[in-house]
């Protein structure tokens, strides 16, 4: 618990001075204190990289410390539409989308509704999670295909990707904390934190998270959920 206290109140104290680190260098970089050099402008987006990844590890802290602290952590379930929700993750991923120029698109046979029986935001975060891998470690210019089935009274969401795969021997590490494959870590930015984190949030649901992987190739990651039937 002390522990948890710890990482909770650091972590909300670094965020704060980092937030507004973010804010003016991207103030500078739009030239509101006048034009830049090339090489000034370079520097500053150098440091806006680096601030983003420290708040995004700060904001992994939160969450771990969060979920780990249970007594402090509820899911609290509701009938709602889970593709509308994972319709949601995926808009709020188009501004890398467009820049990658990567595509998500649904499978056809995938439902345009479907009622379970799910905490609307921790699984906007579980998918976010999953579609932010998927993007991060794809190509520019791939297709990402995801599609939600029914099957055994489990409501089961996929996404594919066709990116760089996970090396086999270190597949039973993917859902440990910190972890980041040797075939990603020097070369694609994380904290390896947020599928320790969806695996958690899944499993609080009573649910499961698996994948199939091959290096080079791409990764498949399946998450299954209660379903509770309802109109579709």
């Amino acid at each position: 618990k002390l522990r948890a206290d710890f990482v909770s109140m650091a972590s909300h104290q670094l965020r704060t001075p980092l937030t507004g680190v973010k804010w003016f260098a991207e103030l500078l970089l739009r030239g509101k204190a006048g034009k830049l050099s090339i090489k000034q402008k370079d520097y500053l987006e150098q440091i806006s990289i680096s601030n983003e990844k420290m708040i995004e590890l700060i904001e992994d802290m939160l969450s771990v410390s969060r979920i780990e602290s249970s007594e402090r952590f509820k899911i609290e379930s509701k009938l709602e539409n889970v593709v509308e929700i994972f319709r949601q993750v995926i808009k709020d991923q188009t501004a890398i989308l467009n820049i990658r120029n990567i595509s998500i698109e649904n499978d056809r046979n995938c439902p345009k509704s479907l009622l379970a029986n799910v905490d609307k935001n921790k699984l906007y975060l579980i998918l976010q999670n999953v579609i932010e891998n998927a993007v991060k470690y794809s190509k520019n210019g791939d297709k990402i295909i995801f599609n939600i089935h029914v099957a055994d009274d489990q409501v089961i969401f996929s996404v594919i990707d066709h990116g760089v795969g996970i090396p086999k021997y270190q597949q039973g590490k993917v859902f440990d904390r910190f972890f980041r494959a040797d075939n990603i870590s020097s070369t694609h930015p994380g904290t390896g934190l947020g599928l320790y984190i969806a695996k958690f949030l899944v499993e609080k649901q009573n649910g499961k998270i698996w994948f199939v992987s091959t290096e080079g190739k791409g990764s498949t990651f399946y998450i299954s959920l209660p379903l509770v039937k309802g109109k579709s």
